[in-house]
């Protein structure tokens, strides 16, 4: 497993992330550069021998944080990441006073879904047909932690 580290928006540039954002689906990997040069903008990789694994942007206010965007590269999905990424840079967090991370998820994505659930995020709402897919519409289903 490769290691936690943080990223500033003038690493951004130098950093391998095509790979995890070469689709159509938002938020782009511009407009996360473009959070992370903001106060508010927090992210860390997990990388190893092979580049960047995974990435989590945060968005932080006072001793909240909502995660904006996490991706996992598809090599390394379902062995521990996404959960070792989350797990790390919720006690960088901590470590900085935050108390809470709110996220908004996919009902279809049953994979974070329980991945959240394991890591103590409870539902607190419901957006029906938030998102649009090939399928029609879906719920976003907004989620808290608190620590």
């Amino acid at each position: 497993m490769g290691k936690l580290k943080e990223i500033s928006s003038e690493q951004v540039v130098n950093l391998s992330l095509d790979g995890l954002y070469d689709s159509d689906q938002p938020p782009s990997l511009d407009a996360l550069t473009r959070l992370l040069a903001k106060p508010a903008g927090r992210a860390w990789a997990i990388s190893g021998v092979q580049g960047i694994q995974a990435v989590v942007w945060f968005s932080v206010v006072q001793d909240e944080a909502e995660i904006i965007d996490i991706r996992v590269g598809e090599a390394f999905r379902r062995i521990g990441i996404g959960e070792s990424l989350l797990t790390q840079s919720f006690e960088k967090l901590r470590l900085s006073e935050i108390r809470s991370v709110f996220l908004e998820v996919s009902s279809s994505n049953t994979a974070a879904l329980a991945l959240y659930a394991k890591l103590g995020f409870t539902m607190m709402g419901r957006r029906e047909k938030y998102y649009e897919t090939a399928a029609g519409r879906e719920d976003a289903l907004m989620m808290r932690c608190d620590w």
